[in-house]
């Protein structure tokens, strides 16, 4: 126990002589380093070069047309071909086209040929030339034994409208 003791001991003025070196002026070194900065001479700094502003020619601007503004849509109608909007619709033009089925032909005697539509509520139409229906403004042209021609009036991409003609084919129903 008394080894411990004496290796306690030891260790505790091991600490001590350590501290003691402590004790001395830590800040003399800083006084040192900064007496040698303020024998150094500031460093003279370079004016900034003069700034030569460049007057170039104005941006040319290309004006693009306002998406929010209907104006290539108004040419278009200028041109007449574009919906009728304010037309009363007929009942299968609530349906897409291709969920109208033509399922036969009936014709009076001496009359015009009629076609035979079934929607998809299971109503079956007579529909003739004229008539409207799909969702694109289809108007049938022509109602002939195997099939019923349709001209729709679809959008073109670009604002406007162009036609589409459609053949709606008679179908074996089984």
């Amino acid at each position: 126990m008394i080894g411990f003791r004496r290796g306690w001991q030891a260790a505790g003025m091991g600490c001590l002589a350590l501290l003691a070196g402590c004790i001395d002026r830590p800040e003399e070194d800083l006084e040192n380093f900064l007496a040698g900065l303020d024998a150094l001479k500031p460093a003279r700094v370079e004016p900034l070069p003069d700034i030569q502003i460049y007057m170039g020619s104005p941006p040319k601007v290309k004006i693009e047309r306002d998406p929010f503004v209907l104006e290539r849509l108004d040419r278009k109608r200028s041109s007449g071909l574009f919906p009728d909007q304010g037309r009363v619709r007929e009942p299968l033009e609530k349906y897409s086209i291709n969920s109208l089925v033509m399922v036969g032909t009936i014709k009076n005697v001496n009359g015009p040929l009629y076609g035979l539509v079934k929607a998809p509520d299971g109503i079956v139409y007579r529909v003739g030339k004229g008539n409207y229906m799909g969702t694109n403004h289809g108007r049938i042209t022509e109602v002939k034994n195997n099939e019923m021609v349709l001209r729709e009036i679809v959008p073109d991409g670009t604002g406007g409208w162009r036609y589409n003609i459609r053949l709606v084919p008679l179908t074996e129903q089984g």
